[in-house]
């Protein structure tokens, strides 16, 4: 007879053991998926990811294309260093009497031209940093859930294997206790 309620309660038991292992792999899975810095390395890597598209003129929106080239020319790097080398060049020519020269505003195109093209380079690897960032946070998330996916199922097959086992014994007890009483 112990046999018997042994089947019975140990099916159960295994079965709801299998979906509290499931239910654990999900927890962690769900941790990770909503975790504050994960999603902010996810969300800043989407826009900066956009942003690159966006001034390369991808996607055929000329006004994201001139948002992200505004705010590539209105970057904290761009105008400092803008900022910084006029002055110098202003004050060179200023110095030797030159300042409202033709040479000196032919300087100052040449230093803006050229810190134009380096900083839009220096700013386009600074967004695919970014972007590549939250391209491996999302990547981690995809396979955390994979993995509590993974082991969610492995935990809820092994707990039907478990309460299986567990019916097959309760079968066996009750053809025992049949055999008994015929």
């Amino acid at each position: 007879m112990s046999d018997f309620l042994g089947g019975i309660f140990g099916a159960g038991t295994d079965i709801a053991g299998g979906y509290a292992g499931a239910q654990q792999a999900l927890t962690g899975f769900n941790y990770l998926k909503n975790n504050p810095v994960e999603q902010g390395y996810i969300t800043n890597g989407g826009a900066a990811n956009s942003a690159q598209a966006a001034l390369l003129g991808l996607g055929g929106d000329p006004a994201a294309q001139q948002a992200a080239f505004g705010k590539y020319l209105n970057s904290t790097g761009y105008k400092f260093q803008l900022g910084q080398g006029q002055s110098a060049v202003n004050g060179g020519a200023a110095s030797r009497g030159l300042l409202n020269s033709g040479g000196t505003a032919k300087a100052l195109t040449a230093y803006g031209q050229g810190l134009g093209s380096q900083y839009f380079n220096n700013y386009m690897n600074q967004l695919g940093g970014v972007a590549n960032a939250g391209q491996t946070a999302l990547g981690q998330v995809g396979q955390a859930g994979t993995q509590g996916g993974i082991a969610g199922g492995e935990d809820i097959a092994g707990g039907y294997n478990n309460a299986s086992n567990s019916m097959a014994g309760l079968g066996s007890s009750l053809g025992g206790l049949l055999g008994f009483f015929l």
